[in-house]
């Protein structure tokens, strides 16, 4: 996976978000090692930034660059979801 620390940032926004509809804003994160240590530490502290709401990201900017990638997004959630269909039968 090549995720980047504002995707983790980003990732961070939307679980906060339903976190917040959800479940009283309670979330969970845990560590999972990576290959890439130097990678994973600045991730994890784009996460705490925004967890603590220090976040450096511009969400107007962030949203924009969503709404242009949507379609390849949508495309690539429908197809996650037909396969977690056999294990969540909520889908």
């Amino acid at each position: 996976m090549e995720v980047t620390e504002k995707g983790y940032a980003r990732m961070t926004q939307i679980l906060m978000q339903i976190a917040e509809s959800t479940a009283q804003g309670r979330l969970v994160f845990t560590l999972e090692g990576g290959y890439d240590v130097s990678g994973e530490s600045r991730s994890v502290k784009a996460v705490l930034k925004e967890l603590t709401q220090a976040s450096p990201l511009d969400k107007k900017d962030v949203l924009e660059k969503e709404k242009v990638n949507y379609p390849r997004i949508e495309k690539f959630l429908l197809q996650l979801k037909e396969i977690q269909k056999g294990y969540w039968k909520s889908l």
